[in-house]
């Protein structure tokens, strides 16, 4: 199965990264091997000038997912930050929790991020 998801991952568009992940995580897989070509995958598709675009749930999930498997990749949670921020209005309840729990399990932290996160809360 492993091999067979590491020859489908150059096709992998947003969705289906992270639907994986999410998937890898739920099941407890910590290949380390396949997780740093999810990692690798996902960065690429973020930062690439032709940049694929990951919406809310897609960016919660992956963020959650690598914090349930206890992988923690800078570059890769400096990208979900600055698409999650650039997108926070687009979360759900659901969303923000999730993204906020994965950050702290990571002891990950990314001030802008967490800006727009506590400026989506009504004073």
């Amino acid at each position: 199965m492993m091999a067979r998801l590491r020859s489908l991952l150059p096709e992998f568009g947003p969705q289906a990264l992270s639907n994986t992940v999410w998937a890898l995580a739920r099941l407890g897989l910590k290949d380390r091997k396949i997780l740093k070509q999810m990692v690798d995958a996902t960065v690429a598709r973020m930062t690439h000038p032709v940049q694929h675009v990951f919406k809310a749930q897609e960016l919660a999930n992956t963020v959650w997912a690598f914090a349930t498997l206890q992988y923690r990749h800078t570059p890769l949670l400096e990208a979900i930050a600055h698409a999650s921020a650039a997108t926070i209005d687009d979360f759900s309840s659901q969303n923000l929790s999730n993204t906020s729990w994965a950050y702290a399990v990571l002891s990950y932290h990314n001030g802008p991020l967490l800006k727009e996160i506590a400026a989506t809360f009504p004073r």
